[in-house]
């Protein structure tokens, strides 16, 4: 997994668990890589600027106290305006496919969560 997917699939994790308690690794995954998809879909300007600031981010929660859920709650009440908005699209996105898969899931009759 190379460094971007995997600071990816890392707030990904950490997103859906203060959603979800147990929340299953082929979850996060799937979630995992349509948030990817949806990063690597984004209009250059955009993408740049996120791919920046996740591996940014990715460096930084190694440093910080408390990993990334702390350094989430950092940047998401942080006043550089670009760092609660980082935030807000994985929070956002990330919950949103959550729920996506769960329903089409249990649609399914799977159930996996």
């Amino acid at each position: 997994m190379d460094a971007l997917s995997g600071t990816i699939h890392g707030i990904t994790e950490e997103i859906l668990r203060r959603e979800i308690a147990e929340v299953s690794p082929e979850l996060v995954e799937r979630v995992s890589d349509r948030l990817r998809r949806k990063l690597a879909g984004m209009p250059s300007h955009l993408r740049l600027g996120m791919t920046g600031l996740t591996l940014g981010f990715s460096v930084t929660s190694r440093v910080t106290p408390g990993g990334a859920g702390a350094l989430l709650e950092r940047w998401r009440t942080s006043t550089l305006p670009a760092l609660p908005d980082f935030v807000a699209f994985y929070e956002k996105m990330g919950l949103f496919t959550l729920y996506s898969e769960l329903e089409e899931a249990e649609s399914a009759g799977d159930g996996d969560r």
